[in-house]
């Protein structure tokens, strides 16, 4: 249980956090662009507003279970929480660059940044709470530790993936579906 003041603290964090993210994900269907006919419906656009809606849903119940779980009001913590708040503000904008510059190496840069930061983010506030939580249940530890280490390895090789763009934007997009697939794998195995 948590003083009162810490408990404050991390229910206006979470309560900004949550704006954040509605902010975000309206943002997706404003940035949605309205054809002038019904002919000129793209579908592409449709999938690519789902698959993004769907991420960032996925992040902001992730960010929820973090608070929840593991997350304890301290300055390295509260800083790690508003870097991962400005990765998922610039979702919208990395998603538009990356589907308006197809697939352009500053565009493959920005979401590869952008994605990795919020993993590597979400992994390092899990460790800190991992670190500082007292009175946690072994299956919590666990828990936690796995988490831990899939969104470090996901946000890793997101991030890593950069460093591929020499050899060619096929090399970086097959890394990122290897994080795809060991964040499937890490779940299935773990």
């Amino acid at each position: 249980m948590l003083p009162e003041h810490e408990a404050h603290t991390r229910t206006r964090l979470e309560s900004f956090s949550d704006i954040v993210f509605g902010f975000s994900l309206a943002q997706l269907a404003i940035a949605l662009p309205a054809p002038s006919a019904i002919s000129h419906l793209r579908l592409f656009d449709i999938f690519v507003f789902i698959a993004a809606f769907a991420f960032v849903s996925f992040v902001w119940w992730r960010h929820h279970l973090i608070f929840r779980d593991y997350f304890v009001p301290e300055i390295a913590s509260i800083v790690l929480n508003f870097v991962m708040l400005a990765a998922v503000a610039l979702t919208t904008y990395a998603i538009e660059v990356q589907t308006r510059g197809n697939l352009a190496t500053p565009a493959v840069v920005l979401y590869a940044a952008v994605v990795g930061s919020i993993f590597v983010t979400m992994a390092a506030m899990t460790h800190r709470g991992l670190l500082l939580r007292e009175h946690l249940s072994a299956e919590s530890v666990r828990g936690g530790k796995r988490q831990r280490l899939m969104f470090g390895l996901v946000g890793g090789i997101f991030l890593a993936s950069i460093a591929l763009l020499p050899l060619g934007v096929d090399y970086v997009l097959g890394a990122w579906f290897v994080a795809v697939l060991a964040r499937l794998l890490a779940r299935t195995f773990t």
